[in-house]
């Protein structure tokens, strides 16, 4: 059961560090008028592309996140 518990709090860490650097790569790049209106395959914003892989990339190369160990 702590092991479920630790990967939610994992899992839940990693999306709201995610979501907040995603909206505010939106609310500052994403307003510029020639990236707002880039679209791909017909259906998919660059914007979202470009804010997806940003992200990522700054999660991984400088946020830590770690399971606390427990002593027994």
């Amino acid at each position: 059961m702590n092991k479920l518990l630790n990967i939610l709090s994992l899992l839940g860490s990693f999306l709201i560090v995610f979501g907040v650097l995603f909206l505010v790569q939106d609310i500052t790049i994403g307003r510029i008028y020639y990236v707002k209106n880039l679209i791909v395959y017909n259906f998919l914003p660059f914007k979202y592309l470009v804010f997806t892989a940003s992200s990522l990339l700054i999660i991984l190369r400088f946020v830590d996140f770690y399971i606390p160990k427990r002593g027994k």
